[in-house]
């Protein structure tokens, strides 16, 4: 998927699970955590084509790395967290659900991820959306619109996130 349907899709789903806690600042985290595993395309810049395309989409879009993020930035989080209004364990679930976002749905264009580096170099994909696909990245940009320009105290907010999520 391209740049922009992750920031959406984390944006969204950052909104459903701490939303109500955190306020837009959910969606903020959400986009950043949810982009994260795309940060191998620095890497890319210093490759040649053919290495660039086996480079990415590989060690930081493995289920490993996802879980070691998730642990680091959960703790992270807690120590800088002073006032501890969200558990460890809401973060840790919020950071391993973006992230799993990132990777399952990566997993659905034809270039396939290493979801198994670097114990397995095997590449899976079920080829189902173009990496960059309107269909699918439209809703997700419209219902990230949507929930900017909505006040946080708007009470159709979870409705609008769910509902963006769903159709996507």
């Amino acid at each position: 998927m391209d740049f922009i349907t992750h920031i959406a899709l984390g944006a969204t789903s950052g909104e459903l699970i701490l939303g109500k806690k955190l306020g837009k600042r959910a969606m903020i985290l959400g986009a950043a955590a949810n982009s994260l595993p795309d940060i191998d395309v620095i890497a890319t810049l210093w490759l040649s084509p053919d290495d660039n395309l086996l480079a990415h989409r590989g060690f930081t879009h493995s289920i490993l790395f996802m879980l070691l993020v998730t642990l680091l930035f959960s703790r992270v989080v807690i120590l800088l967290d002073r006032q501890k209004t969200i558990s460890h364990y809401t973060w840790f679930w919020f950071f391993l659900l973006q992230l799993g976002l990132h990777l399952f749905v990566d997993g659905f264009n034809a270039y396939g991820i290493g979801w198994f580096i670097p114990f397995n170099d095997a590449r899976f994909s079920f080829h189902t959306l173009f990496v960059v696909d309107p269909f699918y990245s439209l809703i997700l940009v419209v219902t990230f619109i949507l929930l900017i320009v909505h006040p946080t105290q708007n009470r159709h907010r979870i409705e609008l996130a769910t509902l963006g999520l769903l159709i996507s």
